[in-house]
């Protein structure tokens, strides 16, 4: 806890699919979702710092056919406790997503229709903030050059 209280706190979720699951990524319609939220006993790092939240998905070498060969869905969900209210109505939120391409995968992003989706959403006791505030949510979609 001392940790996340003293310190800026990057969370950091990698998804991928191993080697032995390759058939379900290959032939079937791939459904990847995050969600992310802050437990009860660091409630104190979110009212009282700034908090990071960074979801990171990237396709293995081994599965790159699933990304040139096939249509790709990886859905993104963040949202913010009841509990955590006051954050989300008493100060400035910032949210990013990133998804990027590694470079073996990047004739995907050039040669062929991509579809990425990011949803955030927020619960409808916290309606006021997307009709009372100004809301940061930051998108970024980047191809790795090595």
């Amino acid at each position: 806890m001392s940790l996340v209280e003293d310190r800026a706190s990057t969370m950091s979720v990698n998804i991928s699919v191993p080697d032995d699951e390759r058939s379900l990524v290959e032939d079937r319609a791939s459904t990847m979702s995050v969600n992310i939220s802050v437990p009860d006993d660091e409630r104190s790092l979110v009212e009282d710092r700034a908090s990071t939240m960074s979801v990171n998905i990237s396709v293995p070498d081994d599965e790159k056919s699933l990304v040139e060969d096939r249509a790709s869905t990886m859905s993104v969900n963040i949202s913010v406790p009841d509990d955590e209210r006051s954050l989300v109505e008493d100060r400035a939120s910032t949210m990013s997503v990133n998804i990027s391409v590694p470079d073996d995968e990047r004739s995907l992003v050039e040669d062929r229709a991509s579809t990425m989706s990011v949803n955030i959403s927020v619960p409808d006791d916290e309606r006021s903030l997307v009709e009372d505030w100004a809301s940061i949510m930051s998108v970024n979609i980047s191809v790795l050059m090595m």
